[in-house]
């Protein structure tokens, strides 16, 4: 987890159902207790994101969520907090900021005219999204202030729309006309292509559709986008029960009424084994979060998955390539 310390774009994705948004919020307290300012953000729908922040207190336009009581020792010196993104009012709050005219922009985004504008401009919304983070934790310079946070962590959408949010920028940085939305557009890809600044962290859990989902990412990522890739996390890990050698015996065994409990559970660790065998051999860093019995409900329910990535790894597993 230290190579994540620093960088200051975190785009956290995978597979539908995975824990993504758990994986993020587990993240952005990890860091906040590193003393960061960080930003959780999802678009607005996001079930997980939105289920986990209930109950936390909440202020200004769009609403931020604080976690920072709740969540961060205050001796860390950090903060945490979560953000929905609606994506119209994003592009909306965006050209508001480029024509620097609040009336105008309300012009533009009457209900009609705002559908024609959003329908004539594909990409806008998926600029807006991750603009929206980008924005929150850039760097600052000469004709711009820096952002307000150290770190902006992107809960992502599933696999196939997250990796579509990711080429945005680059294109935009070519396509766009000269002026303000092609220049911040070049900044965030190049934040986006630099391994000191940005990563994209995977996220899977040991089945068949996850495992293959994640590995077809993680090519994307590499051979097409090229953008620097952060640990592989796994989510909801569960410790071997069995010996190598019982389980080898057993899962290639005929099925005996007598061991059918034991048979099952090492065909079951035997599928688990060969998932993270795969998973490995992609070659990034591995971290195992464990599995919860009860699943959290809120930002308060996560402290095993906080002690899993202090500790770098999940239970009876070493990590690896680090």
């Amino acid at each position: 987890m230290n190579r994540l310390v620093g960088r200051r774009l975190l785009y956290v994705t995978g597979k539908g159902g995975v824990g993504k948004s758990t994986v993020a919020l587990s993240i952005g307290r990890y860091l906040a207790e590193k003393g960061q300012r960080v930003l959780v953000c999802a678009p607005q729908g996001s079930g997980g994101l939105l289920r986990l922040i209930q109950g936390a207190p909440q202020q200004g336009e769009p609403a931020i969520a604080s976690l920072r009581d709740s969540l961060v020792s205050p001796e860390a010196g950090g903060c945490l907090d979560a953000m929905l993104i609606d994506p119209a009012e994003a592009v909306r709050g965006y050209i508001e900021m480029v024509l620097g005219s609040p009336r105008v922009a309300a012009a533009l985004f009457q209900p009609k005219i705002a559908e024609g504008f959003l329908r004539g401009l594909p990409g806008l919304e998926s600029w807006a999204l991750l603009g929206r983070a980008w924005h929150a934790c850039r760097a600052g310079g000469p004709d711009r202030p820096a952002g307000d946070y150290d770190v902006a962590i992107f809960d992502a959408p599933a696999t196939g729309s997250g990796t579509d949010i990711l080429r945005v920028p680059g294109i935009l940085s070519e396509l766009a006309p000269a002026g303000r939305l092609r220049s911040d557009a070049v900044a965030c890809h190049t934040m986006l292509v630099d391994p000191l600044q940005s990563a994209v962290v995977p996220v899977a859990i040991l089945e068949e559709l996850p495992v293959t989902e994640t590995l077809e990412l993680i090519t994307t990522v590499r051979e097409d986008l090229k953008q620097p890739l952060g640990p592989l996390i796994i989510n909801r890990t569960v410790p071997e029960k069995l010996s190598p050698a019982v389980r080898e015996k057993l899962a290639g065994s005929a099925v005996d009424d007598a061991f059918g409990p034991l048979q099952r559970e090492a065909r079951r660790e035997s599928l688990r084994l060969g998932y993270r065998k795969r998973l490995a051999a992609c070659g990034l860093p591995l971290i195992e979060l464990p599995n919860l019995e009860i699943p959290p409900t809120n930002y308060q329910n996560l402290t095993p998955l906080i002690e899993a990535l202090d500790q770098n790894t999940g239970p009876g597993y070493r990590l690896a390539g680090s």
